[in-house]
């Protein structure tokens, strides 16, 4: 795929940890922005020698750095020193600066009284298949975010995976099906695997029927127009106890609803 209008953006990266590191690579590997044009903060010296190592770019222990060197800056620090890193930026944002926050909680009209300026924040739930280009992210705009702000969001974006724009108020539902949904398949990929291992399939063949399958069937949902309920009686094999598996992902989904419901906090408040 041909990113020729990403080729002269400058990202920032606020944060180098778990995050970033991922999304940079990913950037990176990809061709979409050359090293030179992305800068990552960190306070921890040793993680900003790491991220230089391997990925060849930019590096600042200041966040202020940002400011300077960035058309959009994505806060990727965690949201107990978020507050801590907005403060930096306080006053110090051009008018056409972007803001992508990727802080799990935090709404983009805390973000914005943080900054104290009228600047464009666009607030994105990445998840893990981001770093293979195949992520789901969901993403909601602030009151200051103009469309061509959107369309530099998904434009970027687009090197990570497939956008999809929704109200913030449903954010951490979102959250919990596409960031925490992995968490939810990826075991019983692990147990298709090893299952058809033990019947003689080789590890090798086994995990990329069982992936091909996991993601053909993904397609098959999003494609189709038919019940979901019927195209499992056109399988026409057994299933698991139905009721027994809605209730284990369920649960699954409750339980990080519970979680992200109880991140969406103020960062000031979680840094304190």
């Amino acid at each position: 795929m041909a990113y020729g209008s990403l080729r002269h953006l400058r990202l920032a990266f606020l944060g180098a940890g778990s995050i970033a590191a991922p999304l940079i690579e990913r950037l990176v590997k990809s061709g979409a922005i050359s090293p030179e044009n992305i800068l990552a903060t960190d306070g921890r010296p040793e993680r900003l020698v790491e991220m230089q190592r391997r990925f060849g770019i930019m590096v600042s222990p200041h966040n202020s750095a940002a400011t300077s060197f960035a058309d959009s800056i994505l806060l990727s620090a965690p949201p107990d020193v978020a507050a801590a890193v907005l403060a930096e930026l306080r006053g110090r944002l051009a008018r056409d600066q972007l803001i992508i926050s990727l802080v799990a909680g935090v709404t983009t009209a805390v973000i914005e009284d943080h900054l104290g300026q009228a600047i464009a924040v666009v607030r994105v739930v990445p998840n893990l298949p981001c770093t293979v280009g195949c992520g789901v992210i969901p993403y909601c705009l602030g009151r200051y975010a103009k469309p061509s702000d959107q369309g530099r969001a998904t434009t970027l974006l687009s090197v990570l995976g497939c956008s999809v724009k929704i109200r913030e108020d449903q954010m951490n539902a979102a959250a919990a099906v596409t960031a925490a949904g992995p968490s939810y398949i990826l075991p019983v990929i692990k147990t298709l695997i090893q299952a058809a291992v033990r019947n003689g399939l080789a590890e090798g063949e086994a995990r990329s029927l069982v992936a091909r399958m996991v993601r053909g069937t993904g397609e098959l949902a999003a494609e189709t127009r038919e019940d979901l309920d019927t195209l499992t009686l056109k399988i026409g094999a057994s299933i698991p106890n139905e009721e027994q598996v809605c209730a284990l992902f369920t649960e699954a989904f409750e339980t990080a609803m519970k979680k992200l419901t109880g991140e969406e906090k103020e960062p000031a408040a979680a840094a304190a």
